[in-house]
């Protein structure tokens, strides 16, 4: 791998390790959980936060390996994958807060963010239900006669779900 392509790895587990951080950092504050008291400042992040730090070099690695055309599903830590396919950093950031300029609206949150225009078929908070969604995308594609690829991330997902 020459060193264009290491370098362009990097800036994207990077971007996805930046972006993780500061929705952390937004997530803190406002309930009580696991015997801390509620801080006097509310979180800035509405609903559950599922982060995909630590997963970076998944992520990257595997959009890194599609073409802008190729789509993918993600799982309930679908963050990493949305940012390595080419999503807009600040208008996620605004779906997590809740905001209308969100990719959904602010109404999908931190598990079902999707960008179209980049391929993110979107992730979604019931394990292995991207394998559905995935195979009636590619199934459509085949019927149009597209050569586009399709990936599925099953991270998590034992052979005992029921879409296996």
């Amino acid at each position: 791998m020459n060193t264009q392509k290491l370098a362009d790895l990097y800036r994207s587990m990077f971007r996805i390790r930046e972006f993780e951080n500061a929705a952390e950092i937004a997530s803190q504050g406002g309930v009580a959980a696991w015997g801390l008291a509620a801080s006097a400042k509310p979180a800035l992040v509405r609903g559950p936060l599922h982060l995909s730090t630590g997963q970076e070099a998944v992520a990257a690695g595997v959009c890194h390996a599609l073409t802008k055309e190729d789509m993918l599903t993600s799982t309930h830590r679908g963050h990493g994958h949305t940012l390595a396919k080419g999503a807009d950093a600040t208008k996620m950031m605004c779906e997590l807060f809740g905001r209308a300029t969100g990719y959904n609206k602010g109404k999908g949150g931190s598990m079902h963010i999707a960008d179209f225009s980049v391929g993110m078929l979107g992730a979604n908070g019931v394990v292995a239900a991207g394998i559905p969604i995935a195979t009636g995308a590619a199934h459509a594609l085949k019927i149009q006669k597209n050569p586009i690829w399709l990936h599925a991330s099953l991270a998590m997902a034992p052979p005992t779900v029921a879409p296996f």
